[in-house]
């Protein structure tokens, strides 16, 4: 069987650039909840939302919430007992360069190696 390697090299440029910069998914929201959120309609469309964030079920109603990012390196292992906390629920929702990290109870945002 021939192989064919014209398709591969850009294949793989297009993937490290995604490794490099992040993942979006500027069109996607969230689907899976860890706790559900106010049962409140806060949007109805994308546009009822500022910048690129997007209308969003959250359990009950509706949020503007931040498009789904998946922000390149690894979470830090959980370490000892912290309290339980549900602060974010993608990369996208932590600032800089931190990323969505589970800890022993929870998940937080959290500098990645």
């Amino acid at each position: 069987m021939e192989q064919h390697w014209s398709g591969v090299c850009p294949l793989i440029l297009t993937l490290s650039a995604f490794v490099h910069h992040g993942i979006a998914f500027p069109d996607r929201c969230l689907r899976d909840y860890v706790v559900f959120g106010q049962c409140e309609e806060l949007c109805s469309t994308d546009s009822d939302c500022l910048n690129d964030d997007k209308c969003c079920s959250n359990g009950c109603g509706h949020v503007c919430t931040a498009p789904y990012i998946v922000k390149p390196g690894l979470c830090p292992a959980p370490q000892g007992i912290t309290p339980c906390a549900f602060l974010c629920n993608h990369d996208g929702q932590c600032p800089g360069d931190q990323k969505c990290c589970m800890i022993s109870c929870g998940v937080m945002c959290r500098d990645p190696y």
